[in-house]
């Protein structure tokens, strides 16, 4: 049985890492998951239930244990896209190109700004998670400030680029903040092509 230690894992880090790790596996394997906080065991069950692979839970001592099996995912390659002779048996994610995703700050909601920064961070982690993922990434107004070579959101964005999708930034933005050699990943456009992106597409995504 393969094992992964979730403690101290912030908000989402314990699903997300979950979910890499069953990628990772081959339908019919076991998973055996360290936990020390409440809130993410009932998180992580929650999860594993919705993809029907949990198996049971228990909690000793200070610690939550949870024991979850690999299951054929919805978005799922076929048996014959699978070959699980080798280690890795990671089904790529489909890219919905009519799918946009709206960043117009670095920050995510209205309030703290260093809580803003958390929860844009997590956001970004999550959706690299999703087995969709979004065709489109606009960076606009302070949004742009994501794309920066020391941000801390760089990496999230390049995993994303990797996995095809194309992330955008309003020229003028980069220009008013005086980023243009600053800027470590994306390409600098123009608001008719934001525009264009926008009233083309068939979901929004706006945090």
């Amino acid at each position: 049985m393969i094992e992964l230690n979730l403690k101290g894992l912030p908000c989402p880090k314990p699903i997300i890492e979950t979910k890499k790790r069953l990628d990772s596996m081959c339908e019919g394997e076991q998973l055996k998951l360290f936990i020390d906080n409440e809130t993410a065991y009932h998180n992580v069950t929650a999860f594993l239930k919705g993809i029907n692979a949990f198996v049971n839970g228990n909690k000793i001592k200070d610690e939550f244990i949870i024991i979850c099996q690999k299951v054929a995912y919805i978005n799922a390659a076929s048996p014959a896209e699978t070959d699980c002779e080798t280690p890795s048996c990671f089904c790529a994610p489909n890219v919905d190109r009519k799918l946009v995703v709206q960043l117009h700050s670095n920050v995510m909601g209205v309030g703290d700004d260093d809580l803003g920064n958390t929860l844009i961070l997590a956001f970004l982690d999550s959706i690299r998670s999703l087995p969709i993922v979004p065709g489109t990434i606009l960076l606009y107004n302070s949004g742009v400030k994501l794309a920066l070579i020391d941000s801390k959101s760089l990496e999230f964005l390049k995993e994303l680029e990797f996995l095809g999708a194309e992330i955008i930034l309003c020229g003028t933005c980069v220009n008013y903040y005086n980023l243009k050699e600053k800027i470590g990943i994306g390409r600098i456009s123009n608001m008719f092509e934001i525009a264009e992106k926008l009233t083309s597409a068939t979901t929004i995504v706006k945090p």
